[in-house]
């Protein structure tokens, strides 16, 4: 499961599941029966070689990727309104202390902003395996990485987060892992909680939704919106008549999940913008066209130095930003 078989966190994904069909129950009786049911499972298989496994309930219907280009206007709303119920569930699915469990190195943790230090160096470690990047060793890189990951904190106040408030967070809230029956138009099935965890409420805009509309980084590859979504995000004006698909979506979204009392990035202001820059830089720690190796070996090392020297460039102007952000330099 997820992109590492051998690391497949299956009771993570077995209890994120049993939480999430609570959740939606709670919201709208009913609503959980879109969540597989689990017949089995094994996380750790006796045999060598064997890989962790799970048995669960086959769910019908097709991708919602796969339809909702082809939908009227009015069956769209319809259908944004059925995801924002979804969504909304998954924030009354649990009440507990401690963020996290098993998503990087380290686990659990008390506060949000450790969960999201343990993600950057869980980057971090990944660079070190890299042989373009070594762990950004080097032109004190490293040093000044170090010493922005011990400054970091949420603590002030005035940032508007809430930091005390724990939901489920899906971690992979997207159409293509939300199935949908194709003739009555009903969403049949949430899958993949591979990636899900416990944190913050604005945790799910950071890492989710990109094409729903609702990640504040942007969606995967290039922004139709060229930032325009991103911004309506966080300030919750949509006022702006931006073409295309994307910005209709979030737009709606956005006024779902307000109408469902779910809060949203512009109700976590300003500390969502700090979460964005420290998103965008665990981003850039480990670059993918910089640590696979089937990229990487077919490189020149004129390529290779030329990459990493970009990628430093990169890496050190979101460092500038966030020392703006969180006062001085480290």
């Amino acid at each position: 499961m997820g992109i590492n078989p051998l690391a497949a966190r299956v009771e993570n994904e077995v209890v994120a599941m049993g939480l999430a069909r609570r959740g939606l129950d709670s919201f709208k009786p009913g609503l959980g029966d879109i969540i597989p049911s689990v017949y089995g499972f094994c996380a750790r298989p006796d045999r060598e070689g064997d890989l962790p496994w799970v048995v669960m309930e086959v769910k019908s219907g097709v991708g919602l990727d796969e339809v909702f280009g082809e939908l009227e206007v009015e069956m769209k709303d319809d259908v944004m309104g059925q995801v924002a119920d979804v969504f909304a569930g998954l924030r009354c699915a649990v009440s507990l202390g401690g963020v996290g469990g098993g998503v990087t190195r380290g686990e659990p943790w008390g506060r949000y902003e450790d969960l999201l230090k343990g993600r950057l160096r869980h980057e971090l470690g990944d660079a070190e395996k890299s042989v373009v990047i070594r762990g950004w060793k080097g032109n004190g890189v490293r040093e000044r990485l170090e010493g922005l990951i011990e400054r970091f904190t949420l603590s002030e106040s005035g940032l508007g987060l809430g930091l005390e408030e724990r939901v489920l967070v899906h971690g992979d809230f997207t159409m293509n892992n939300i199935l949908i029956d194709p003739t009555t138009n009903k969403l049949t099935a949430l899958l993949d909680f591979d990636f899900a965890c416990i944190a913050h409420p604005a945790h799910e805009f950071l890492v989710s939704l990109q094409d729903l509309g609702g990640n504040i980084m942007g969606p995967y590859g290039e922004d139709p919106t060229e930032g325009k979504l991103s911004q309506a995000l966080l300030s919750g004006d949509f006022s702006e008549d931006v073409s295309g698909d994307l910005w209709w979506i979030g737009k709606t979204l956005n006024e779902k999940l307000k109408e469902r009392g779910v809060r949203r990035p512009c109700d976590m202001m300003p500390g969502m913008k700090v979460l964005k820059e420290w998103r965008a830089l665990e981003q850039l720690i480990c670059p993918f066209h910089l640590a696979a190796p089937f990229i990487v070996q077919k490189m020149t090392e004129e390529q290779r130095m030329g990459a990493r020297m970009g990628a430093e460039e990169e890496l050190v102007a979101q460092m500038e930003v966030l020392d703006g952000l969180l006062g001085g330099r480290c």
